[in-house]
Parts: structure tokens; sequence; C-alpha cells
């Protein structure tokens, strides 16, 4: 008799908890009713208004499909039918991988471009201290030079030795050739070496030491009297008149107002062009000048 006293109170509750479910389960799908729960699943829209997400059953029970503010909500449902150690633990699981989703998609919605350290911060870091370690030896050793041709510093000539060096290498008048020579390396390399006017600075020095390699050509190699030494140089100049001076510079510091793309190609374009026309003019006094050469008209023979 007891036995058939409790059947009912049991079947009673089971239906109280069957209920409950189905109760978190419309909820989760946006209505009460099966009309409107299909109404609301068909416009997407959840409970007051809210977008809904579809349900799941994954590893550890109910799961929620959708935008982390809905996966939340499946987690307060979990809660509720998951009263266990393990609901709590799948609770504070599912939670935290909200709150993460919920970080990433307004990270995502700011265009955020900072990256983790290991991606992209470091790469930064090494190209900003690369292109430093570059423009300071490159910048330094223009710098010594051109301080040979116009101080005699560093056992130069200064500007009266340079310049009687010049005109026997063609270069006329010699004087003003070794004071542009020497404004060209020491001007240049000084601006390289703080990193300001990076284009202006590249292309100055590239120009010198395009006129520079013309001297010691045919030859190539440094110990046989070539090039090889100067045209290093102008690829290393010009190369950071193209790339910029990196983060750590004068010019990173005034927001690059001095390091502007237009400024590599016209700097380039036009030492280029003013050391194409010295060059010339050299050649034209070389021939001019060489032994058996036609006297120049005007001049007297012998």
């Amino acid at each position: 008799m007891t036995h058939m006293r409790g059947w009912p109170m049991a079947a009673m509750a089971k239906g109280a908890l069957d209920g409950r479910h189905h109760m978190a389960r419309e909820r989760m799908t946006g209505g009460t009713g099966p009309a409107r729960g299909k109404r609301r699943a068909a416009t997407g829209m959840g409970y007051r208004g809210r977008p809904s997400a579809p349900l799941g059953w994954g590893p550890t029970g109910l799961m929620a499909k959708g935008p982390p503010a809905t996966i939340v909500k499946a987690a307060l449902v979990k809660r509720a039918l998951h009263r266990g150690g393990r609901g709590r633990a799948d609770l504070a699981a599912m939670a935290k991988a909200a709150v993460l989703a919920e970080l990433a998609r307004a990270a995502a919605s700011r265009g955020a471009t900072q990256a983790p350290p290991t991606a992209e911060a470091t790469p930064a870091v090494l190209r900003d201290a690369g292109l430093f370690v570059l423009r300071a030896g490159v910048g330094s050793v223009l710098l010594a030079h051109g301080s040979q041709k116009l101080f005699g510093w560093f056992g130069g000539g200064g500007v009266q030795g340079t310049g009687a060096a010049f005109e026997q290498m063609g270069f006329t008048p010699g004087g003003p050739s070794a004071v542009a020579a020497g404004l060209g390396e020491a001007g240049g390399g000084a601006l390289m070496l703080l990193g300001l006017a990076t284009p202006v600075a590249g292309a100055a020095a590239a120009g010198t030491m395009m006129a520079a390699s013309a001297v010691h050509f045919p030859a190539f190699f440094a110990q046989e009297g070539g090039y090889e030494y100067a045209a290093l140089l102008g690829v290393s100049t010009a190369a950071l008149a193209l790339t910029g001076p990196g983060g750590w510079s004068l010019d990173a510091l005034l927001g690059y107002r001095l390091n502007k793309p237009w400024l590599s190609v016209v700097g380039l374009v036009a030492s280029a062009v003013a050391a194409t026309a010295v060059l010339q003019r050299r050649a034209q006094h070389l021939a001019a000048t060489a032994p058996g050469a036609p006297p120049v008209e005007g001049e007297p023979e012998g």
C-alpha cells in the first residue's frame, strides 16, 4: 500500500523535472509554445527580442552554438539543470570560454593591430635594431671620410690637399669639388647616424659614392684599387634612403616628417643626375688633357 501510495508522488516529481527541462529549452529557443518557438527561430530572435542561437549536445551536455552572450545564457540554464560538482565545473569552463570569445570579438571590432610579443613585436624590435646598427656603421665611416676631406682629420689632406688630388683625378675645379665631396660624406654620414632626414642623407651619400666608384673603375676588388668599397657604401646608403631609418631615430621622434617616400625617390634621382653630370665633365676634362689629344679651339699648339 505504501509502495502504491509513493508511485504517484514519484511520477509527479519526474513530471515537474521534465517540465523544468522543457521550460529551459523553450527559453533558449525563444518561446514558450510551439508556434512562438518556430516564429522566433525563423526570425533569429530569442527571449525578449534578443538574438537566439541553436543548441547542441556536446561532451558535457547541453551546449550553445551561438554568440558569447547566448553561451552565457546556456551556462545559466546548465547550472539549473546540473546541481552537482560536474555541473559547476562545466559552468566555469563555459563561462571562461565565453569571456575569451567576447574579448576576441571586441578586439576584432575595434580593428586592433597589436599582436602578441612573440608574433609581431619582437620582429619589429629586431628590425629597428638592425637598421640602427647599419646606420651607425655606414654613417660613422662616411663621417670619418668626410672629415678627412673637410678638416684634415684622421690623416686627411683637408680641402687644400684633397682639392689638389681631385685636380689630378679630373674633378675641376679641385677645391669646390673637395668641399662638395666632403659635405656629401660627412653631412650625409652624420644625418644617417642620427636617423634624421634619412632619404636626403642617403641620397647625398649615394651620389658621392657613385662619383667615387667611377674613379676606381674598371677594377673591382679594393686590394687592386677597385671600386668595391665605394660601391658597397653607395648601395648601403641608397638602401637606407629607401627603407627609412627605423624606430630608433630622430625621424621617428618627429613623426617621420622628414622621411617621406617621395623624398627617397626624388633624392636618389637628383643625386644620380648630379653625379652623372660631374662624371661627364670629368671625362671631358680627361679627354682634353690626355697626351696626344687635339688642342682645344683657341689654344696655341705646343
